[in-house]
């Protein structure tokens, strides 16, 4: 089969001995042809002899599902949904993520493959840094929270299918120009790492919180109505919604700017952790503090709650790739507002026991 002179470029060598103008960035690799950097180009080089269409695809779609943006709008789907313990589980699971992989994307910088060795041949120019692979990492993360979620109980299969889904994905950033070895092996440790990380929080940090009333999900944990509580936790509400609106707004603007995804996952995210919060924990153990179940489903605010944050998503992920990094302030503002809209609507389902 023929090799791909339209998908892959050969690129032309970068100038790797300046770092992007980017506050508070520091290099972790040598550049230089030391033992180390030589092994790993000469597996990339390895990896990318054959070229045709059965890998190219192949790659293609193992890059594409393990995007770190697949999990933003899951947490809000299934809050709209009532699927309230899974939810806290994908919730849990999506922060951990972004922020244990954006810390060391944002902060610690390591040139792609194609900006150190022209013999490279890439997909896509992606200028952030190689180190570590996210989606290396997110291929371990999403099977873990698969099997969280399912109370999948199946060691055996699931370390097969992490197995294949991380190799899969480390051969096709590899395949792709996308990373080094050294950088898919990383994506993997950190990968388990925050796992551990992921499960320790689902289970102690929404305790400490005074929230693990959903730690079974067959108890009861409410018996209000979505607007006796708005009005009950008002001012929580407003408080904590400025608090996560400077949040954003210190994390979006120089000298951090912690990522050009900002908007769209804070946007999508931090709806349901303030739902989460406030309307499904009763510390103080008032069944009237937490709202209660969803039992009988109207299918007008089910096909709302599946439908409403896809549209969001797909808009937000839009406009963060094409608009105005100085206006990404006001892209989670919409995004955060028309994420508690639809909360609010798909509460009204919710029963008072």
């Amino acid at each position: 089969m023929k090799a791909f002179p339209k998908q892959f470029e050969k690129m032309a060598s970068f100038p790797v001995g300046t770092k992007p103008s980017i506050p508070l960035l520091f290099g972790i690799a040598e550049y230089e042809n030391n033992a180390f950097v030589l092994s790993d180009r000469y597996i990339l080089n390895q990896v990318q002899r054959v070229r045709n269409d059965f890998l190219f695809i192949f790659s293609v779609f193992f890059t594409f599902i393990t995007s770190i943006e697949l999990i933003f709008p899951i947490p809000l789907i299934l809050f709209c949904l009532g699927a309230d313990a899974a939810g806290t589980i994908v919730l849990t699971y999506a922060l951990v993520l972004v922020f244990g992989t954006q810390l060391f994307k944002r902060f610690l910088w390591r040139p792609r493959p194609w900006m150190l060795d022209e013999t490279v041949f890439v997909w896509k120019r992606d200028k952030t840094s190689s180190f570590p692979s996210r989606g290396v990492v997110c291929s371990v993360v999403f099977c873990f929270v698969l099997s969280d979620v399912a109370h999948w109980d199946h060691p055996v299969w699931l370390t097969l299918l992490v197995a294949f889904v991380s190799i899969s994905t480390a051969f096709s950033r590899l395949y792709l120009g996308a990373h080094f070895l050294s950088d898919v092996i990383s994506g993997l440790i950190i990968g388990f790492l925050l796992v551990l990380l992921s499960r320790h929080f689902v289970g102690s940090w929404w305790s400490f919180l005074g929230c693990d009333i959903l730690t079974n999900p067959g108890t009861c944990y409410g018996s209000g109505n979505i607007l006796h509580l708005v009005f009950s936790k008002l001012l929580s509400l407003a408080v904590l919604t400025v608090v996560l609106w400077c949040l954003t707004l210190v994390l979006t603007c120089r000298p951090i700017i912690f990522w050009s995804k900002s908007a769209l996952s804070f946007g999508l995210m931090f709806p349901p952790l303030l739902f989460r919060y406030l309307f499904l924990c009763n510390p103080e153990e008032n069944d009237k503090d937490a709202l209660g179940f969803v039992l009988d489903r109207s299918w007008l605010l089910s096909c709302i709650g599946m439908v409403g944050p896809l549209l969001l998503w797909s808009a937000g992920w839009y406009i963060t790739k094409n608009g105005r990094t100085e206006r990404n302030i006001l892209y989670y503002t919409i995004l955060f507002a028309s994420g508690c809209f639809l909360l609010g609507i798909c509460s009204l389902q919710r029963v008072s026991s």
